[in-house]
């Protein structure tokens, strides 16, 4: 009885080991679908791919200050009366902020600060 309830245990496990696998697969491939096919889209607006974490890190910065400056925005005369004049004044400075930062600054200007947490 005792061999049988072990061998069913390590089925188990076993089993939902290849599950995780499975599972992680899974998200790798959708993720490597999904960066193939936003790259371009984004190389177009942020500029040249200068690698793989510096291009990760200016396509979510110019996601964040497209939120953040639409959103402020929104609040002001401009925005609240023309919400299309905001989405575009937010795409606009989002765009140029992130395609002419240097490498570099962003280092020392956004990533820097968090060593010390």
């Amino acid at each position: 009885m005792s061999i049988m309830f072990g061998f069913l245990i390590s089925m188990t496990s076993f089993a939902s080991a290849q599950f995780f696998l499975d599972l992680e697969r899974g998200v790798y491939d959708v993720t490597e679908y999904l960066t193939d096919v936003t790259r371009p889209f984004f190389q177009w607006i942020i500029g040249d791919y200068s690698g793989g974490d510096i291009f990760l890190i200016k396509c979510l910065l110019l996601i964040l200050l497209f939120v953040v400056i639409n959103l402020i925005l929104r609040k002001t005369t401009l925005g609240e009366n023309n919400r299309g004049a905001a989405a575009i004044i937010a795409i606009i400075t989002s765009i140029l902020a992130v395609r002419f930062m240097p490498d570099n600054e962003i280092f020392t200007a956004i990533l820097l600060p968090y060593n010390t947490l």
